[in-house]
């Protein structure tokens, strides 16, 4: 939903970017839809701890993308502001 909203914000603002921020942030909701599964499939498994393992596997990629993620949307809003903040003066 979020990678949906800057892709919008990126025709509203002219800031590309965000369209790669947004493509990026609707991978990672896919990579935690991946992590429901896992969840969903060892709570049935008889020997869980493959999938668990695996779901924490995914999850440490997740937070990697995430932080990169965010850190790239932080320089954006800080280099729109910039500009913003110039047109004013």
């Amino acid at each position: 939903m979020y990678g949906r909203f800057l892709k919008e914000a990126a025709t509203i603002t002219s800031e590309s970017r965000l369209v790669a921020i947004g493509k990026e942030m609707r991978q990672i909701g896919d990579a935690w839809e991946n992590v429901a599964h896992l969840f969903k499939r060892s709570s049935v498994d008889k020997e869980p701890r493959g999938g668990l393992v695996e779901a924490a596997d995914v999850m440490m990629d997740i937070a990697r993308q995430e932080e990169q993620a965010w850190k790239c949307l932080h320089e954006v809003s800080a280099a729109t502001m910039s500009r913003i903040g110039k047109g004013i003066e």
